[in-house]
Formats: C-alpha cells, sequence, structure tokens
C-alpha cells in the first residue's frame, strides 16, 4: 500500500463510530470553506473606510481563486484522471454523497489556500488564521476519504503558483 492510501485509510478510520465526528468533518469540508469567503469578503468591506485599495485587494484575492480553481484545477482534471480514494481503496467509508469525479489536484485545497494566499499577501497575522483554516478543510478531504494527501499538495502548488502569476500580472498592470 502507497503512503498517499495508508494515510488516507489511517485517517478515514475515525469516521462512521461516531455521528457528532462525522458531521464536524462533514461541515468542515462542505461548509467552512463558504465562511471563510464570507469572512473575507466582509473584511475588505469593513477596511474600505481605512484603506482605499480595499476593493482592488478583494479583486486580487478573487482573481488569485479562480486561476487557481477554475482554470488550472479544472484544467489539470481535464487532462489527467485519478480515481478517487473511496473509489480506488477498499473499506474507505464516506458519510455523505460524493462523485467520482478526478481526485488530482484537490479543488476544496486550491481555492481555500489561494483565498489563504491572498490574505496573507495583505495582512500576515489574519493571513495565518486563513492558512489555519484552509489546512482543516484540506484535512478534512482527507479524513473523509475524498483526496489523498498528495491531491492536497497538488492543490497547495497549484493555489502557490496562481498567487505568483496574478501578483505578477497586477503589477504589471497596475504600476
Amino acid at each position: 500500500m502507497s503512503l498517499d492510501a495508508w494515510v488516507v485509510v489511517g485517517l478515514n478510520s475515525i469516521i462512521g463510530h461516531s455521528r457528532w465526528v462525522d458531521l464536524f468533518w462533514i461541515f468542515i469540508t462542505s461548509y467552512f470553506g463558504y465562511l471563510l469567503m464570507i469572512s473575507v469578503v466582509v473584511y475588505w468591506i469593513l477596511q474600505k473606510s481605512e484603506n482605499q485599495n480595499a476593493y482592488r485587494n478583494l479583486l486580487f484575492i478573487f482573481c488569485v481563486i479562480v486561476l487557481s480553481s477554475l482554470i488550472f484545477t479544472e484544467g489539470i482534471h481535464y487532462f489527467w484522471y485519478r480515481l478517487r480514494p473511496f473509489l480506488a481503496l477498499p473499506n474507505v467509508y464516506v458519510p455523505f454523497v460524493q462523485t467520482g469525479s478526478s481526485s488530482f489536484p484537490s479543488g476544496h485545497t486550491a481555492t481555500y489556500f489561494a483565498l489563504a494566499f491572498g490574505m496573507y499577501e495583505f495582512n500576515k497575522r489574519i493571513g495565518g488564521l486563513y492558512f489555519v483554516g484552509a489546512s482543516f478543510v484540506a484535512l478534512s478531504r482527507v479524513v473523509l476519504g475524498v483526496h489523498y494527501p498528495s491531491d492536497i499538495v497538488g492543490g497547495v502548488v497549484v493555489a502557490w503558483v496562481s498567487i505568483l502569476i496574478v501578483k505578477h500580472a497586477m503589477k504589471y498592470r497596475i504600476e
């Protein structure tokens, strides 16, 4: 068994024994990311009075997320299909309905790490909190058996490359 599969099976073993534990991880994977997104928008709206570039900064984060999630991640999914752990490994339990779309890279991870990288660009302390939140979302994907750890690493790399590209493009276009 590969290290990827071993980690998924080990972490997934906590699922299916307690409804509360299952609901916690389902909440993290399904809804917590939306709270992160909403909080970013609220943060920058509240910053508008103190920071004249607040909407530009929000646009920057939006561009990083779009490049990371909708362009790179979906592009990789189109050209490279990887079976999800719950379909490839016996005894991996998923407590909710999940599709068999491509596993690599993790779209959730790419999206929320793009958000975290974007926030970190403008506020290191708050950005650090978003990295914690993004890490919880990424971990939930492995615990629930829908991604391998290498899918998570791929999602983080996609987000990192996306922010580098958007930083370069926006500096070039704006300055």
